[in-house]
């Protein structure tokens, strides 16, 4: 190795470690926020069959871990219809193309809700390699506050649905087989 490229090695090392920091922390906290938040929407679609006793609805927590973000609990949500039981599993805020998923699992099958940007119609992965001696542009990862809960659809060719009453109905009929 060349004094030069040892130069450009140690001065790319030194622009990288001055670059701030992820609090995975307030990560981890966002992510738990937004996903009561969500666990608030589903809640207020069901209200009435609850009320009526008609459906119940409880929470368990749930052991988990991703990479930098660590060990912690998040909850589960659990709704019982009769003899049929859909769980709402969150999946976590690592991913790629979304800050959240939770999978509404039932005896029919699977939906995933994703957190993403609002305006987004479906996940944008953008790749790019570099040469040796180019430097990374800075990412464009969505802020959690410009994003919201929606549907999407399996992969490949997913797609990112509107999150409202109707389409939460129509995604529980799905994985009831109903």
């Amino acid at each position: 190795m060349s004094r030069q490229q040892f130069e450009e090695y140690i001065a790319a090392r030194a622009e990288a470690a001055s670059e701030p920091a992820i609090d995975w922390g307030a990560r981890r906290d966002e992510w738990l926020q937004r996903l009561e938040e969500f666990y608030g929407q589903v809640k207020g679609y069901v209200e009435p069959y609850v009320s009526s006793g008609k459906m119940c609805v409880n929470f368990t927590n749930k052991p988990m871990h991703e990479e930098h973000i660590g060990s912690y609990e998040a909850r589960s949500l659990d709704m019982k219809m009769g003899q049929d039981t859909v769980r709402f599993d969150p999946v976590g805020a690592e991913l790629i193309g979304a800050r959240g998923r939770v999978d509404m699992v039932g005896p029919g099958g699977s939906v995933r809700f994703v957190l993403v940007r609002e305006m987004l119609q479906d996940p944008q992965i953008e790749v790019r390699i570099l040469r040796e001696g180019e430097t990374a542009p800075p990412a464009n990862a969505p802020e959690v506050g410009g994003t919201i809960w929606k549907i999407t659809t399996p992969p490949p060719r997913a797609i990112c649905e509107e999150l409202d009453e109707d389409s939460f109905f129509a995604a529980i009929m799905e994985i009831l087989d109903a």
